[in-house]
């Protein structure tokens, strides 16, 4: 959209084969490549997984990881190995400190949704019976879905909800709160 003027996706990779950041990669023709992790049981392959392709990123000169839909959770070796930044998007309101829950806007206290997947977290928020659904843009650290927060998206929740329907427009919420991360000047 040109929202980045100074930013350059040099790179996509998906764990899924038909990730539709994969088509959009291949219409703006960014070389994308498809790295799946075959046996995500297995601590050891799991662990040469994420050394290889924290390699592979350094050696392509990546600055910054956006975990957007992937799936796989990496190795304290990804973390230790890879030489940029990594910022992760999580449906679920992460706190700010593990000790105050954070709050809609509405003054509930929001589902942390923390090891959750997607449709499972999102349905959360509607089995709640909450007014509002919240994704976080964080920096990923060592542990799961928990890091400095740098944005926040939210979006209202309509009494005839499904998962679907809700994660479409709370995905536009995240999208929005991305840029908004990626805009900010790095310190």
């Amino acid at each position: 959209s040109g929202d980045l003027k100074n930013t350059q996706i040099g790179l996509v990779i998906s764990d899924k084969p038909d990730a539709q950041g994969l088509q959009r990669a291949e219409k703006y023709q960014i070389p994308s490549s498809v790295r799946e992790l075959q046996d995500r049981k297995d601590p050891t392959k799991r662990d040469i997984y994420s050394k290889e392709l924290a390699e592979f990123l350094n050696t392509n000169g990546v600055q910054i990881v956006v975990l957007a839909g992937f799936m796989t959770i990496l190795s304290p070796s990804f973390l230790r190995d890879f030489q940029g930044g990594i910022i992760n998007i999580h449906p679920g309101g992460i706190p700010e400190t593990k000790s105050e829950p954070y709050l809609l806007p509405d003054g509930t206290e929001a589902p942390w949704n923390q090891k959750m997947m997607t449709d499972d977290a999102v349905d959360v928020f509607i089995k709640r019976g909450l007014k509002y659904a919240v994704s976080t843009v964080h920096v990923v650290t060592g542990e799961p879905d928990f890091g400095p927060i740098l944005e926040r998206g939210i979006e209202e929740i309509k009494p005839d909800d499904t998962v679907d329907s809700l994660y479409s427009r709370l995905k536009l919420q995240e999208h929005a709160a991305l840029i908004r991360a990626l805009k900010k000047p790095t310190e």
